[in-house]
């Protein structure tokens, strides 16, 4: 359930929406004890339930818009489950996959520059929360912010409109699992853990031109 809200002769936009979702048999991921082997199953029940906004301001400066979104959101399991390590997890288990928190933040501007050249800049700050790869919660991943800016010059009344855009995203190279996984080698003792981390930091420039 959510709405649509105008303010100040409509250069402010509100969205908030709340939701609650009963799932039955939602899938998630398992792997083969031993050899490890992915396969998706079943468990028997969910909830998700939590909200979101969006907050949308064209300022009094032509060509300056900042922007706010965030959410919450609880995805927990309703019934018991038996993992593929025979473990039986109780009702009230956090989701795979689920962040309980997410928001992020933008400024843009766009503006004439040397005659028919426009520059449109960009910096923003995004933030992921806590979530778990296992129905465990055994292996929390996410949890970090990541910044990012960027230019774009673009000439839009000349033939084929030419653009070129220079940007940067993760500034502070920030570094956080986004996906871990434990397993027990079937020939070996003890265990191993495989690791997926989010992209470093990473420059681009892209020149573009449309037919």
């Amino acid at each position: 359930w959510g709405f649509r809200t105008a303010w100040f002769g409509n250069t402010l936009h509100f969205d908030p929406t709340v939701f609650y979702i009963d799932y039955q048999d939602p899938q998630i991921g398992q792997s083969t004890q031993g050899v490890p082997i992915g396969y998706t199953t079943n468990v028997g029940g969910a909830k998700s339930y939590g909200g979101e906004f969006n907050l949308r301001w064209l300022t009094p400066v032509p060509g300056l818009m900042a922007e706010l979104d965030g959410g919450i959101t609880k995805a927990l399991t309703t019934e018991a489950f038996t993992a593929s390590d025979g473990e039986v997890i109780p009702a009230g288990a956090y989701m795979p996959g689920g962040s309980r928190s997410q928001y992020s933040a933008s400024i843009d501007y766009v503006v004439p520059f040397i005659s028919v050249v426009t520059v449109a800049a960009h910096a923003g700050y995004s933030y992921i929360g806590k979530t778990f790869t296992d129905i465990q919660n055994q292996h929390p991943v996410n949890d970090f912010g990541t910044s990012s800016a960027g230019l774009v010059f673009s000439v839009p009344m000349a033939q084929f409109q030419p653009k070129l855009a220079l940007g940067v995203t993760n500034i502070s190279n920030v570094t956080r699992p986004v996906y871990w996984e434990t397993g027990k080698p079937l020939s070996q003792t003890g265990e191993y853990q495989t690791y997926i981390l989010n992209a470093p930091r990473t420059f681009t420039a892209r020149i573009s031109l449309d037919f």
